[in-house]
This record gives C-alpha cells, structure tokens and sequence, in this order.
C-alpha cells in the first residue's frame, strides 16, 4: 500500500520514511510549498539521497496570508505553523491517497495536531493518517536517525530544508516584519545522505 509522507528533508520525516517503509508501505514524499522560494529543493535533494519517490504540492497563498495574521496577532509562529502544518495534510489527502504521514513525534512543540484533528481529518477525506513517529521523544529519534542518516544541524536561519518555517519566514521579512523577534532559535536538521541502506527498491 502506498503512503504520502509530508517531508521537508530533516531528520523526523527521513526517519519517518524508513519505518513506513520498513512497515511495508510504498512512500511516496511530499513537499507542499508556496512557491515564496525554492526550499522544496533541498527536500528533493534528501528525497534522492535516500532513494525515495518525490512530489511537490503547492498551497494556496491565502493559507501563507492567514499564518502571517495569526503570527501578526500571537507574536509568535507556533499556532500559524500548526495552521498550515494541518492544510498541507488536508492537500495531501484530497490527492487520493489512502495514507498519509507525517514526522511529528510526541515531544513535538509545533507542528502538533490533536485527536480532535486526527478524527477531522481521518473523517474528513477518508484517509488513514499514520504519524509513525509519534511514539518517539526526540532523545530516541536523534540516536535513531543518527545511526541511519548523514545529517546537517544548524540554527533554523541558517538550515536549507522544505519546511513551512522557511517560507513563513521570508513572506513575513517581505511584509517588513523582524523575524528575530518571532522567530526563537532552534537547531535544525538536513538529512544528505544515508548511513545504511535505507530503500530496498
């Protein structure tokens, strides 16, 4: 059975690709993107490392306005990514998948659904919606992905990867806003390479 796997090229969602895949799933990754920059190409990238099939979805631009009004509004990006975190994976579903997935784990801040939004979601589209790794704290995922994966880490300013985060980013620079008073520092990842071999096709 085929599942779509909301990926950005780090190490949650790489991680999450190999066990769907270790579980019997065909994975098919899937980008969505704004087309505010060409950041879906470092998930590409990742997608080839590791030997997976790669699609890009773009959102509608109104998704991208009403994220930047809920961050105007919060001082903060955790609810606007939330926001669009949920209509990537209602675009992912309305593409006719049966599946679909995601890399948030437990101790998740952002993007973080609630069983409220799995049932929507689920109920919504028809779909089953498999968050493989929300079993997992992050201590668990990083000794995981780290015995799989080359990964680069960096400050999430400095990281090239396809996340919504990026983009958020830099539609709020364009609206004139300081995204370092938004934004808190993280550390992020990119995962370049595989370790071990990660698909068997």
């Amino acid at each position: 059975m085929k599942v779509a796997l909301l990926f950005s090229g780090g190490k949650d969602s790489s991680l999450a690709a190999y066990l769907l895949e270790q579980m019997g799933f065909d994975v098919q990754l899937v980008c969505a993107s704004f087309g505010v920059n060409d950041n879906w190409k470092y998930a590409e990238e990742s997608a080839e490392a590791l030997g997976y099939s790669f699609e890009v979805i773009t959102l509608k631009h109104s998704i991208l306005d009403e994220a930047a009004d809920i961050v105007i509004q919060d001082g903060y990006p955790r609810y606007a990514i939330d926001y669009i975190h949920k209509q990537a994976l209602e675009a992912t579903a309305a593409l006719g998948y049966k599946v679909i997935s995601d890399g948030t784990r437990r101790d998740d801040k952002s993007p973080r659904l609630s069983l409220q939004d799995y049932r929507a979601l689920e109920d919504g589209y028809k779909v089953e919606y498999l968050p493989v790794l929300r079993g997992f704290g992050h201590k668990t995922i990083n000794r995981m992905a780290a015995e799989l994966f080359e990964i680069n880490e960096d400050e999430s300013s400095k990281i090239n990867k396809g996340d919504y985060e990026g983009e958020l980013r830099t539609h709020l620079e364009r609206m004139g806003l300081d995204i370092n008073k938004i934004f808190p520092a993280h550390i992020q990842s990119r995962v370049i390479s595989q370790r071990t071999k990660v698909c068997q096709k």
